[in-house]
């Protein structure tokens, strides 16, 4: 059985809290990995969505800009259920959209005009998109 967390105990580290929020991302069935120091820790769950964790707050990109830059989101450390409720929904929101690069995409999703990134390849360019995917059916 899946230990309760109690919602308002600050957690003693920057990992404590990314860990408590991983478990409370599974009851949402996102997946994420932690990676963390003494002083912050980085939850990563999807392109453009990774979590800052400290001993105080949850913090990862909205999805908006403003004229300085990206808007952030934010959440008390003490609070793991609603920050993994608001991520999971940022989650399906990234999961919606198609991805930049087909180099994200998984094997057989793409349309059969694949579209290799330049700096992905370390072959020449090729010409046509039958080239393309020759190149990248060689990678895979």
């Amino acid at each position: 059985m899946r230990m309760l967390i109690t919602p308002n105990r600050k957690p003693s580290t920057p990992a404590d809290a990314a860990e408590r929020l991983r478990r409370e991302l599974e009851d949402f069935d996102v997946e994420a990995d932690i990676n963390a120091d003494s002083k912050i820790a980085l939850v990563s769950i999807w392109i453009d969505l990774v979590v800052w964790c400290d001993t105080t707050s949850y913090r990862w990109w909205s999805g908006r800009t403003s004229p300085r830059g990206r808007v952030m989101a934010f959440c008390p450390a003490d609070d793991p259920t609603t920050a993994a409720r608001r991520i999971a929904r940022r989650f399906e929101e990234l999961q919606s959209r198609p991805p930049m690069s087909s180099a994200v995409m998984p094997k057989g999703t793409h349309d059969g005009d694949c579209h290799l990134p330049r700096q992905v390849s370390q072959h020449p360019p090729a010409s046509t998109t039958a080239q393309r995917c020759a190149v990248q059916d060689r990678m895979e």
